[in-house]
């Protein structure tokens, strides 16, 4: 599979941003490396506070989740062609390069898919392939 086919998707408490191990470094390098989408959604809205150094980190985010969530974040969700292939609770920097070093040996590898139920560490369950909307 080439990268062009995947995109990112990372829920995030907006606190979560602040993290110099939440991994958002690591996907925000990896998007503009390798050109692919990579979607920011906050799992409750950004206090004043918050806002302003959001903004200030030059940290957009694409949307927000109903407040009644309650997410265990960061969460990165990993999409192939549309569909879910990796689902990760509480993700750090170190799972983020992991990942991201999973796709570079997967392209050069020929696009052998290491995202499968059986070596995916996920807490939520692993391999998921649901359509995303």
């Amino acid at each position: 599979m080439e990268d062009a086919d995947r995109s990112i998707v990372l829920l995030f408490d907006p606190a979560d941003a602040f993290s110099c191990f939440s991994g958002l470094a690591a996907w925000n390098a990896w998007s503009s490396e390798s050109g692919n989408e990579l979607t920011l959604i906050f799992t409750r809205s950004p206090t004043p506070v918050e806002r302003r150094l959001l903004r200030f980190a030059g940290i957009r985010e694409d949307g927000l989740l109903s407040e009644s969530k309650s997410l265990n974040t960061p969460i990165h969700l990993v999409f192939e062609a549309g569909v879910v292939r990796d689902v990760r609770e509480h993700t750090t920097d170190e799972d983020a390069f992991a990942t991201i070093a999973g796709f570079r040996s997967e392209i050069r590898s020929g696009g052998a898919n290491q995202f499968s139920q059986a070596d995916s560490p996920s807490t939520t369950g692993g391999h998921h392939e649901q359509e995303r909307h």
